[in-house]
């Protein structure tokens, strides 16, 4: 309020300065024979019209009356009318100087008016595209936060018809944005329910054939053990191979479903260990001894290769995983290389076999859960590829598939480098 009353002040002010300065040219272009200085002082009026507002144009027009009455009205220098035919002069200078005032603020009004009407409307438009692009609550409110309040101002008065209608249009605008989000949340919703029903009905599938397989072969290994006592030796160790590697086999099956499980409930964490990278294949290559047998593993790793801040679990099932995968899709005996690099803040990791590669377009479906390419005889649930993806994600990495140059498929995995590895512990040089 007290910033309001001292632009006031401040304007009546300006309006008695507008005519003292007018009053001053009148008196010196009386010298050089001016014959209506009433010219000026109407001159002056409007303009205080234009730029003070009503009441400083009122007063600028009862000032100019008084100094033309003082200073140009005999007897000069005295409010003294001796001829009252200058009444009728103060009366029509006072009034067309009302006039002037009121036209000029009016047209000042219309002015600010239609300025204001062109903001609303941009604010309008800017906030349509605004709610537009939002996805969701939070950007809806912000983007009314943002364009309603700038468009209304800070009145001290109560809110005009144009703002109210500008209000009610922004409002609407508002809610039916809302309301889109909603709907598009609730379709969000159906279709994560439907795709819960697929992943569920696909995982059931999954699990009536992939594991009733080594439990079956399992059961009738043990089941003949027991009822044929006097089989030979060499059966009786083929039949304890079977039932081993298919003990094996169905412990990878259910790993892979329970990291899956983890890794979808955002329950597997990522306990980081800084550790080198062939730690982490030897541990890979002894899992799968067995499955390996007959093939050649080819890790070619550079002397200065970094240390790696990973979950040696994950990591090590990302690497059983791609070799694994690589043993299924490859004919026998084939070798299968693993190289690595180091990059600026991250370390690239390269599976990759000599089998038929990928057909085109599977290189980004062979990640999708239930994916299995080539499905006949590959056996497995298809989450292998999967889970190796959420792990290396977790990471804060990322996983590729294509075919490597020649013949074969090839997995490429960026490992960043987060943290400031330890130390080395001093040898024994530093303690002589």
């Amino acid at each position: 309020m007290a910033a309001a009353e001292e632009v006031r002040s401040s304007a009546y002010a300006w309006a008695i300065l507008d005519v003292a300065l007018t009053t001053a040219a009148a008196i010196g272009l009386r010298s050089i024979g001016l014959p209506d200085p009433e010219m000026l002082y109407l001159l002056s009026i409007m303009v205080a019209a234009a730029w003070l507002g009503r009441g400083p144009s009122i007063l600028a027009a009862a000032l100019s009356v008084a100094a033309y009455d003082f200073f140009f009205v005999p007897p000069h220098h005295d409010f003294t009318v001796a001829d009252s035919r200058y009444l009728l002069t103060f009366v029509m200078m006072f009034g067309v100087g009302i006039v002037i005032s009121t036209l000029t603020i009016r047209l000042r009004r219309q002015r600010q008016e239609a300025s204001a009407r062109e903001e609303r409307t941009a604010a309008l438009y800017a906030l349509s595209r605004d709610l537009g692009a939002a996805v969701d609550t939070a950007q809806i409110v912000a983007a009314g936060e943002r364009h309603i309040p700038r468009a209304l101002g800070t009145p001290e008065a109560a809110l005009s018809a144009e703002q109210l209608r500008f209000i009610d249009a922004a409002t609407r605008q508002v809610s039916f944005a809302l309301e889109r989000v909603q709907l598009v949340e609730t379709s969000k919703a159906a279709a994560l329910r439907a795709r819960t029903e697929e992943l569920r009905s696909a995982l059931l599938s999954a699990v009536s054939h992939d594991l009733r397989t080594p439990l079956a072969t399992i059961a009738g290994s043990l089941t003949t053990l027991r009822d044929e006592p006097d089989l030979p030796a060499p059966t009786r160790a083929e039949l304890l191979d079977d039932a081993i590697d298919e003990t094996e086999r169905l412990e990878r099956l259910v790993n892979n479903l329970l990291e899956m499980t983890r890794l979808q409930s955002g329950a597997a964490l990522v306990k980081r260990e800084w550790l080198p990278l062939e730690e982490i294949i030897g541990y890979a290559r002894n899992r799968l001894e067995a499955a390996l047998a007959g093939r050649t593993v080819r890790a070619t790793l550079p002397a200065d290769l970094p240390l790696i801040p990973v979950d040696p679990v994950l990591l090590g099932q990302v690497l059983v995983n791609l070799l694994e995968n690589a043993v299924k899709y490859t004919p026998a005996g084939t070798p299968i290389d693993v190289d690595a690099e180091a990059q600026p803040g991250a370390v690239l990791l390269t599976v990759a076999d000599r089998g038929p590669g990928f057909v085109a377009g599977d290189e980004e479906r062979v990640f999708e859960r239930f994916y299995r390419a080539g499905q006949q005889g590959s056996g497995g649930t298809g989450l292998g590829l999967a889970i190796c993806r959420g792990i290396v994600e977790a990471h804060g990495g990322t996983i590729v598939a294509d075919n490597r140059p020649g013949v074969g498929a090839r997995f490429r995995i960026r490992l960043p480098i987060v943290g400031t590895p330890p130390a080395p512990p001093p040898s024994e040089e530093d303690h002589g």
